[in-house]
């Protein structure tokens, strides 16, 4: 599955730094680290500050962008110390200020450091690796390998040829962003026999695939096709115990156009996805689908073998949540059929209802990870369902996923409207705002001591 760029980018940052004896404060030498080559290293920059926000920035980049403008001598604990004097609200990014403040002995740089894992050395050993590939998707679709070497032509190519034949999107796919999960029991009695786990993928031209430069030189009407695509479909496939997937069972889906939650665009302007990564979970003995948009939505998945009488009694999405035609709220709790934009020969895929909202992390949440306890008292009672919200501070919330209260269109504006924009909003995606999930009570550890030193 991989790392996200921001924590690779940091850990390269700080060993880079380390390398060159320029990290720790300009007294201290490298071999107060530790071993260069273990499984990790030494940093007097806490976990804390590498992950936190400033008026929406992460306190990492604002760090590192100082960094590289003082100059290649400057360490990247010079600058957080710059920043934590400069900045208002960014005093803590400052080492010393940090342990002071975390630690009631008044904690000294030398001998308190943050802990960062090498994803190279300290990664789960790999067991049958695979690369997952969607034979479902039209090979025109698809980045030619040739065209690797020379990828901002090609980019610029696509772009003009979608202007040109006023196409909305850039016209090819990449699948990545792979979420896994074991088939339960009640979803295995409806599928092949060698089905054992489920993959769900981002499938979008939106990608990171190549060297940084090659983006960061595009025109700006090309940097935002490439990124700022409403193409993201959801792909998903059945895969065996080698972690192959099963010939023919496999599907790509348009969710937001079949639910009518798509914004409406026109050729050449570029938007935001309705919904971008996706991810799924297994819930007392269901899948649940989770997807990211201005914060959290989650849905339950059925999956059928096509042909077979599963859903067959089951109306497809689209002739329920036609496009700019009001829905009734009975309507939006009945389970429907996703149709195939490409694949599905052999699998059929059914949501329990319309998506529900998980507001509890606030506007532009993302990447929740769902779990369940089980109850020690009733053994035999469902699962206690559980986002985990946030890390720094802890923040867990109990969940009903299958149950909501209903919010107005005032308060999602309320929740969502970012100072500076236009005060007023009527998208698609505001009536999936609008379900807010049903949470019980929260869970929130506020650490005290120095915060958590590792990712």
């Amino acid at each position: 599955v991989g790392h996200g760029p921001k924590n690779s980018a940091l850990f390269a940052a700080l060993q880079a730094s380390l390398v060159s004896d320029r990290l720790g404060s300009r007294s201290s030498s490298s071999s107060s680290f530790g071993d260069q080559t273990g499984a990790y290293i030494l940093s007097p920059i806490c976990g804390g500050c590498t992950r936190s926000n400033s008026d929406r920035k992460a306190c990492f980049d604002l760090v590192r962008r100082k960094q590289k403008k003082s100059g290649e001598n400057a360490s990247l604990v010079d600058a957080a110390i710059i920043i934590g004097a400069e900045r208002e609200g960014c005093g803590l990014c400052d080492p010393a200020k940090c342990l002071r403040h975390y630690h009631v002995d008044g904690g000294q740089l030398d001998n308190t450091k943050s802990k960062y894992w090498r994803f190279d050395r300290s990664s789960p050993k790999f067991s049958k690796p695979t690369t997952f590939y969607l034979q479902s998707i039209p090979n025109e679709l698809r980045i030619p390998p040739q065209r690797f070497g020379d990828i901002e032509k090609y980019f610029y190519e696509r772009h003009n040829y979608t202007l040109q034949n006023k196409l909305i999107g850039m016209q090819f796919l990449l699948e990545y962003n792979p979420g896994l999960v074991v088939i339960p029991p009640l979803e295995k009695a409806k599928l092949p026999k060698e089905a054992s786990y489920l993959v769900s993928l981002r499938v979008t031209p939106a990608n990171n695939c190549f060297e940084q430069k090659v983006y960061s030189e595009l025109p700006k009407d090309i940097w935002k096709a490439v990124y700022h695509t409403g193409t993201n479909h959801l792909g998903l496939a059945l895969l065996d115990k080698n972690y192959q997937i099963i010939e023919g069972y496999e599907t790509v889906i348009e969710m937001d156009v079949q639910l009518d939650l798509q914004r409406r665009t026109t050729v050449g302007s570029s938007l935001s996805p309705t919904f971008m990564d996706y991810r799924i979970f297994v819930l007392n003995g269901r899948i649940y689908l989770h997807a990211n948009g201005e914060t959290v939505h989650v849905t339950q998945l059925s999956l059928s073998m096509s042909g077979s009488d599963d859903l067959e009694r089951t109306r497809y999405c689209d002739s329920i949540y036609i496009i700019g035609e009001h829905v009734p709220d009975g309507d939006m709790e009945k389970p429907c059929r996703m149709k195939s934009l490409y694949g599905g020969d052999k699998l059929e895929v059914a949501i329990g209802s319309q998506f529900r909202t998980i507001w509890s992390g606030g506007a532009y949440g993302k990447n929740y990870a769902l779990f369940s306890i089980p109850n020690r008292t009733h053994p035999n009672a469902p699962d206690s369902i559980y986002a985990e919200i946030d890390i720094f501070p802890h923040h867990v919330h109990q969940i009903l996923p299958d149950e909501h209260i209903t919010i107005s269109r005032q308060q999602v504006f309320e929740r969502v409207w970012k100072p500076g924009t236009r005060k007023r909003r009527n998208f698609p995606i505001d009536i999936v705002n609008e379900r807010e999930m049903k949470t019980v009570g929260n869970v929130t550890e506020n650490r005290e001591d120095i915060p958590l030193p590792s990712f």
